[in-house]
């Protein structure tokens, strides 16, 4: 067989390793540590035996590296002073190279433990061989005293000389009656050094007796393998090499909690691997009721813990149809494989109305959701219900006349009702209030977005036809500062659409929607109206069979109230400071150290997991209990492929622009002045025959053209839809 090596990432707490040494038993291996990297490998052509330490030994977990060099090793036959059979080895661990990883740190050498099994062959000749020694061990003296005309009598006494090679001997021969009476399950131990060796060996004469060295040939680690099978060396037992066994204390220790293993079921979506002990990977499945994400779900964990492919995982595993926004591009492959519409905000053509709203009867209420969300979005402090009172104010004025405003034309009249709540006009302008020049300024999101062709179109594609067939919203090339904006663009929207749905869901899931980074929008204040809207969301989306996942990086990214209405809770490894909260919300003890220790070093892949299991009966509590997350899978194909359904070309254009005088003869060199939602774009002079270009301008939107006079008041001003030419009479 070919062999491997596995570096270790975690052990079970405690220096009991029986468990290890008893899922080994019967394979060849060598334990590494080098002492470069800090680092512990098992090295082993049995292709099965991590797995079977993994399983066997709660808390180990390793994974596949590369084999390591061989430089001039030398073997080193050595036994323990410690080694007494009659101890209990979890009670008197040997720690024989305890704190050596300080010692050597960063130095260029290694050691492997070489472990070989024994035949019974060799076993019953070393035993003969200490059985001969002990032999020839005398452990009395006698003395005769006496002399003429006086009795004669003897006296006995305790050798001592010698005695501690006897009580080695003793313990030794112990051992080896104990291995014999246990099937003869004993390992030939070696220690081989490589590398800076002068210090590695000094250290290694000073903590064992070393009966025997023996330069080696091997060049590889394989020959090194093959070669130690034949050096001779003493026969250990399985308690014995338990206690002999060691890793560095660098590696992560994991604690055992106990949980209940969960009720098989032949349904449900299949999530994962039950962790027995919360450590150690078991063959149990654990699967979940799709309608009891309807209560709302949340992952969090650690950036790196597999939150993302832990939600990947979950949805790809539903029937219903899925929605996902994300502030990264870790999505785009999983809407390819899943069929979903990919639709990357800043990277696409296409467009998008925003302020589109689909349907008459939920005018109003569409409305007070969309200011809400973008003043909630726009970082207007103190001023944001202002804010929103203006922007309310607005969308009624607009949706009382039509549904699918020019997004354009809608933030001029947001403009206008800022005017009249909160400025003044007079002859040289607009005089604004304190709260006016803050709303104005906390519009300057609005006034980017509408920057963009794609959305500032006033058709756009059906978004409630998109959701419906599942989508992807990618904003991985949209800047930190305006993901928060398009996130509360995007969720108007899908709210919109999510009202339309009766209430007669609850026993099934009709769409599953997930939120990367949902702290983006929803703050962790309970104050906060977006988060006081999502509260009673979560509660009606029950009802009408949505489900709603938030992921975040910590769990006090999302306020108290929320976390206690998602009923599943997917929660990864957690840091420090907020590790004692994650055990509260999941039920288990936060002043535990256990817990605490376990929570905080979730391997990658690994959760704390509490969910709702319905009986036939009701949703009954399950967990808590730790699970090991699955893969995801792919869906059949489909034929729209990532593309969105509408996506029309010709959003921008190159305009020119042609003035002329009451006779319609062309003005020459006049500066020219365009502007964009209030803000100037470019400025330049007419040619000889009047006419002046400006490139990618958004087609059919309002420009505001400026022709300066000689002074102020002689300055004209005319609004113009932007077309490939215009001409404009001065």
């Amino acid at each position: 067989m070919a062999l491997k090596s596995y570096v270790v990432r975690s052990l079970p707490i405690g220096d009991d390793y029986r468990e290890l040494v008893g899922a080994f038993l019967g394979s060849q291996l060598m334990v590494l540590n080098d002492f470069s990297n800090s680092t512990t490998s098992i090295i082993s052509d049995d292709p099965d035996l991590c797995a079977r330490m993994r399983s066997c030994s709660v808390g180990f977990e390793c994974i596949e590296e590369e084999l390591p060099n061989v430089e001039s090793p030398t073997a080193f036959v050595i036994f323990p002073p410690e080694t007494n059979s009659t101890q209990d080895p979890e009670i008197a661990p040997m720690k024989l190279l305890d704190g050596i990883y300080n010692l050597l740190a960063g130095q260029r050498a290694r050691l492997y433990i070489s472990l070989v099994k024994a035949d019974q062959s060799h076993l019953q000749l070393v035993k003969s061989r200490v059985e001969e020694a002990l032999s020839q061990k005398e452990i009395r003296i006698t003395k005769s005293s006496g002399g003429r005309g006086s009795p004669s009598h003897s006296t006995q006494s305790d050798l001592f000389y010698g005695s501690d090679e006897r009580s080695g001997l003793t313990a030794l021969l112990c051992m080896l009656n104990e291995t014999s009476l246990a099937n003869g399950s004993a390992y030939k131990i070696l220690f081989v050094i490589d590398g800076d060796t002068k210090l590695l060996s000094s250290y290694l004469k000073s903590k064992t007796f070393i009966l025997n060295s023996i330069g080696l040939r091997s060049k590889t680690v394989s020959d090194l393998y093959r070669e130690v099978q034949g050096v001779d060396a003493i026969p250990f037992s399985y308690n014995s090499l338990s206690r002999l066994l060691f890793f560095s204390d660098r590696i992560p220790r994991s604690a055992k909690i106990r949980t209940i293993e969960p009720r098989q079921r032949s349904e449900g979506a299949d999530i994962g691997n039950f962790l027995k002990d919360s450590v150690s990977q078991s063959q149990s499945r654990i699967r979940i009721e799709e309608s009891t994400l309807n209560l709302g779900a949340i992952i969090t964990g650690l950036p790196g813990t597999g939150k993302t492919f832990a939600a990947m995982s979950i949805i790809s595993r539903l029937s219903a149809s899925k929605v996902i926004i994300s502030p990264t591009k870790e999505w785009g492959e999983f809407a390819r494989l899943q069929n979903l519409h990919l639709i990357k905000i800043y990277n696409s053509s296409t467009p998008i109305n925003f302020f589109r709203c689909a349907d008459e009867r939920l005018k109003d209420k569409f409305s007070e959701n969309l200011a809400m969300l973008i003043a909630s979005a726009s970082s207007a402090g103190p001023y944001q219900s202002s804010m929103e009172k203006c922007l309310l104010a607005a969308f009624r004025r607009v949706y009382s006349k039509e549904l699918c405003p020019d997004p354009v034309l809608l933030y001029h009249q947001i403009e206008e009702v800022v005017i009249e709540q909160h400025g003044k006009r007079s002859a040289t302008g607009v005089k604004y209030t304190k709260h006016g020049e803050n709303i104005r300024a906390a519009l300057e999101n609005l006034r980017l977005v509408l920057f963009r062709p794609e959305f500032a179109s006033t058709v756009g594609i059906d978004l409630g036809e998109t959701f419906k067939a599942g989508a992807v919203f990618d904003l991985s090339d949209v800047s930190n500062r305006m993901k928060q904006f398009f996130y509360a663009l995007i969720l108007n929207q899908l709210y919109a659409f999510l009202d339309t749905f009766d209430e007669m869901g609850d026993g099934r899931l009709r769409i599953e929607i997930a939120l990367e980074e949902a702290q983006l929008v929803f703050s962790p204040e309970e104050v906060s109206p977006a988060v006081m809207d999502l509260r009673q969301r979560i509660q009606d989306f029950r009802k009408r069979g949505i489900g709603l996942m938030l992921i975040t990086h910590s769990i006090t990214d999302i306020t108290p109230s929320i976390r206690r209405l998602c009923q599943t809770k997917f929660y990864f490894r957690q840091s420090a400071d907020v590790a004692k909260y994650a055990l509260s919300d999941l039920g288990l003890d936060a002043a535990d150290p256990d817990s605490l220790s376990r929570i905080r070093g979730l391997e990658q892949g690994c959760c704390a997991l509490s969910y709702l299991e319905n009986d036939g009966v009701q949703k009954a509590p399950r967990g808590p209990l730790f699970m090991k997350v699955g893969g995801f899978r792919q869906a059949s194909p489909k034929t729209h492929g990532d593309k969105p359904p509408f996506a029309p070309s010709g959003l921008v254009c190159d305009a020119t622009f042609r003035l002329l005088n009451a006779e319609k003869l062309p003005l020459a060199n006049r500066k020219v002045e365009l502007s964009y939602l209030g803000e100037p774009l470019e400025q330049g002079f007419t040619n000889g025959i009047g006419e002046l270009k400006f490139a990618d301008l958004i087609l059919g939107k309002t420009y505001l053209l400026r022709v300066p006079g000689e002074k102020k008041k002689d300055s004209k001003e005319y609004r113009i839809v932007a077309s490939e030419r215009v001409e404009i009479t001065v």
